[in-house]
């Protein structure tokens, strides 16, 4: 496990590799809870580069997550996807531009392999170069609402671009000059344009979901049954696997399973040596220490004892 030092401001690229989700959320000024939705050992590269106006961040996940958080505060932030994500529920391509400043949290869906790149940018830069070069600041930019997409897909491809080259350069010059030709592809993908977006997930389905995570979440370290997530649902076990598998490509008995696991893996990593295996699970519903010894190898690859020895 390589663990990388605090990406430090007005300096160049800093390159991070961790082993476990929570620990890029302890690197980074990102609020994340992201569930591992998928098994096998997690691999996380990002690259960050930071400045008065403009803080970048690319990053590549081996695994399939449903990503849930808040963006860094007080500055205006958003997404460019290498590949398709599900977005609140929509289905999005790699060129869009994804507005994460909803102030209730972004809530997204990746699949394994998934990467792309973030930009978190100053609003009064953004408002100054909008007089400079004269492209007028759509709303949408400052709108604090759910699902924001910006569908002007040449300005999202030259955006993304921009990032990468601002990520590589390590000649502040360079990085000032390119963080213009971000903020203006940044208002010009902006424009308005009707997203057109396709696969949006059911109503209901949408609405069992949204449900079922907060009952979730309302019964922490108990093994919640599928069948009471049903009763609160008020839908059938049918519906409520087609919606999950829909949306996360696993049911909900595996997603309940996999958020467990990764809760006894956060408390691992975090507390280590202070805390025992046999605690750390029967805190989050575990007590057959045999078959969750197996759960956990199949979920990231390496037995408890082995996070545990790494910390």
């Amino acid at each position: 496990m390589l663990i990388a030092p605090q990406p430090p401001a007005l300096e160049g690229p800093v390159h991070l590799h961790f082993d476990d989700i929570a620990e890029l959320g302890r690197a980074i000024p990102w609020d994340i809870d992201f569930r591992q939705l998928d098994s096998g050992s997690p691999s996380i590269v990002a690259s960050v580069v930071e400045s008065e106006r403009v803080s970048a961040m690319s990053f590549a996940f081996s695994n399939a997550y449903h990503q849930l958080g808040f963006a860094p505060r007080g500055a205006l932030t958003f997404g460019v996807p290498s590949g398709p994500l599900d977005w609140y529920a929509h289905e999005v391509d790699g060129s869009r531009v994804l507005s994460f400043n909803d102030a209730s949290g972004f809530d997204c869906v990746s699949r394994d392999r998934f990467s792309g790149t973030t930009l978190s940018i100053s609003p009064v830069f953004v408002q100054d170069a909008s007089a400079r070069l004269g492209i007028e600041a759509e709303d949408a930019l400052f709108a604090e609402r759910s699902g924001i997409v910006f569908g002007d897909r040449e300005h999202a491809r030259a955006l993304r671009s921009s990032l990468v080259q601002l990520l590589r350069s390590s000649d502040p010059a360079d990085r000032k000059e390119t963080e213009w030709e971000i903020v203006r592809h940044l208002l010009l993908a902006a424009r308005p344009e009707d997203p057109a977006l396709p696969s949006v997930l059911p109503r209901q389905r949408a609405r069992a979901i949204a449900r079922a995570i907060d009952y979730i979440e309302a019964n922490p370290h108990r093994a919640v049954q599928v069948r009471e997530i049903c009763e609160h649902t008020g839908v059938s076990w049918r519906t409520l696997d087609r919606a999950f598998s829909e949306r996360f490509g696993i049911g909900p008995k595996a997603y309940l399973e996999q958020r467990r696991l990764a809760a006894v893996r956060a408390i691992l990593t975090q507390r280590g040596r202070t805390v025992t295996i046999a605690d750390a699970a029967n805190e989050w519903g575990f007590w057959h220490m045999g078959q969750f010894a197996r759960d956990y190898r199949r979920a990231f690859g390496e037995l408890p004892s082995e996070t545990l020895a790494k910390r």
